[in-house]
C-alpha cells in the first residue's frame, strides 16, 4: 500500500506533531478521507523523515505519532542555472527537475530575456508538490532572480559547469565530476548571445552542446539536471 508524503515544517525529533495548516487538514480528511490510526510519511524538507500514525483527528488539527525516522543528505548537488522563461514552461521545469533530483533553481536574467518577473510562491508549491510525489527527501531551494554575471561568479566553487549551446563541443566530451556540484547554465529562447558565451568561456564554464540537435530551453534544462543527477547517483556505486 503507498503511503501519502507530506513535507513541511515539521519536528521530526519531536515524538507527535500536531498539524494546523487548514489547507493540510482539509487535503488529509477531505480529499484523502483519512481516519484515525491512518499511515503518512511526513518530511521536513531538509532529509529528515518519519513515519506517522494518526492518533487524533478534529476540524483545526490532526496528530501525528511518529515511529520509524530516517534522515539522509544528498551525495552532491546540482544547481540549475536557467533564463527566465515563459511562465508555463518555467513551471515545467522546476517541477521535472525537481522530480529529477535538482538542489536548486536560480531564474536568470540573460540580454534575451522577454518575460520579467516570476510568481515565487506559485513555483515554490509546484517544487513542494513535486517533491511530495517523486520521493525525494530535500526541498530544492527557489533563488531570486540573477544577473547572469552574478551567476557566473557564483558557481565557481563547483567542481563541474556545464553552458549549454548548440556550437559548444560534444557533451559526451565535457567533464564530469562524480564528486562536489554540479552548475548547469541554460539560456533563454532566443538563445545566449555572443558576449554571454564569451564571458561564460572567460569565467571557465565549458561549452557543451547535446550534439546536432535544436532543442528547447525547458527540454534542454531537464535533460541537463538528467546527466548530473545521473553522475551523483553513480557515486555511491
Amino acid at each position: 500500500m503507498k503511503l501519502h508524503r507530506f513535507i513541511g515544517d515539521f519536528d521530526l525529533k519531536k515524538s507527535t506533531v500536531e498539524i494546523f495548516d487548514p489547507k493540510l487538514i482539509h487535503q488529509m480528511t477531505k480529499v484523502l478521507r483519512f481516519k484515525k490510526g491512518s499511515q503518512l510519511i511526513l518530511g521536513d524538507g531538509r532529509g529528515g523523515e518519519a513515519l506517522g500514525e494518526i492518533r487524533k483527528i478534529s476540524p483545526t488539527s490532526v496528530l501525528v505519532s511518529l515511529q520509524k525516522k530516517n534522515h539522509t543528505k544528498e551525495n552532491a548537488s546540482v544547481s540549475l542555472y536557467v533564463a527566465l522563461l515563459k511562465r508555463e514552461n518555467f513551471e515545467w521545469v522546476a517541477q521535472k527537475a525537481t522530480e529529477i533530483g535538482v538542489s536548486e533553481i536560480i531564474p536568470l536574467q540573460t540580454e534575451r530575456v522577454v518575460k520579467q518577473g516570476l510568481k515565487e510562491d506559485r513555483i515554490r508549491k509546484i517544487i513542494q508538490e513535486a517533491v511530495e510525489q517523486s520521493g525525494h527527501r530535500t526541498i530544492p531551494e527557489l533563488l531570486p532572480i540573477m544577473k547572469f554575471e552574478d551567476a557566473l561568479q557564483r558557481s565557481k566553487d563547483s567542481s563541474s559547469r556545464w553552458f549549454f549551446d548548440q556550437l559548444g563541443k560534444s557533451f559526451s566530451n565535457a567533464k564530469k565530476s562524480k564528486k562536489g556540484s554540479v552548475s548547469i547554465f541554460i539560456g533563454p529562447e532566443g538563445g545566449w548571445t555572443e558576449k554571454e558565451k564569451s564571458m561564460a568561456k572567460k569565467s571557465g564554464l565549458e561549452i557543451v552542446s547535446l550534439e546536432n540537435f535544436t532543442l528547447r530551453a525547458e527540454t534542454a534544462a531537464i535533460i541537463g539536471v538528467f546527466m548530473a543527477s545521473s553522475l551523483k547517483y553513480k557515486k555511491g556505486k
